[in-house]
């Protein structure tokens, strides 16, 4: 079985947000958001809200409402994986590295039966690669930048010191005069 697919499943079937998980699955976020605003339970809106903000296309969003879930629970799998997508999508490779982490670790712990739990490792491991290949991207842009710093000081360096030489060379004739 595709393990986005069990992992959707296994969320959609979670309790307390089912009202939520149904208006979604029509594409009203707005409903969602609504039947949102009947939970009680705070961990519970925070799971609704990363998930909405996800879905809808607002990572940053997302990013905020998971991060304010797991101040409540920090091994919460699901905001660990909204956590982890919306860096990946907001291209924040630390932030990315640390949350696939924990999600990892939160896969490989998680009291589910064995195919749940192989599903979330199998959506864990490929967050995790993808937060990896983030990094390296931004390390090698680093690297790359700071080449061209070094290149085009020494060429605006270069310009410089030829300039100079042709000026000290003007007005200078070989025959003084007397």
């Amino acid at each position: 079985m595709n393990a986005a697919l069990l992992v959707v499943t296994w969320l959609a079937a979670q309790a307390g947000l089912e009202g939520v998980r149904e208006a979604l699955a029509a594409g009203e976020y707005h409903s969602a958001w609504e039947a949102l605003g009947t939970e009680s339970d705070e961990l519970a809106r925070s799971r609704g809200r990363a998930e909405i903000l996800y879905r809808a296309g607002d990572p940053a969003g997302a990013l905020r409402a998971a991060c304010a879930g797991l101040g409540i629970d920090p091994a919460q799998i699901d905001l660990l994986y909204h956590a982890t997508g919306a860096s990946v999508w907001l291209e924040d490779g630390p932030g990315a590295v640390a949350y696939s982490g924990r999600l990892l670790r939160a896969a490989d712990t998680m009291e589910q039966s064995p195919e749940e739990r192989r599903a979330w490792q199998e959506a864990a491991r490929k967050l995790v690669a993808r937060s990896e290949a983030l990094v390296t991207r931004e390390n090698e842009l680093s690297r790359a930048l700071a080449r061209l710093r070094f290149i085009s000081t020494g060429g605006v360096g270069f310009w410089l010191f030829a300039l100079w030489l042709v000026l000290r060379s003007q007005g200078r004739s070989s025959k003084p005069v007397s």
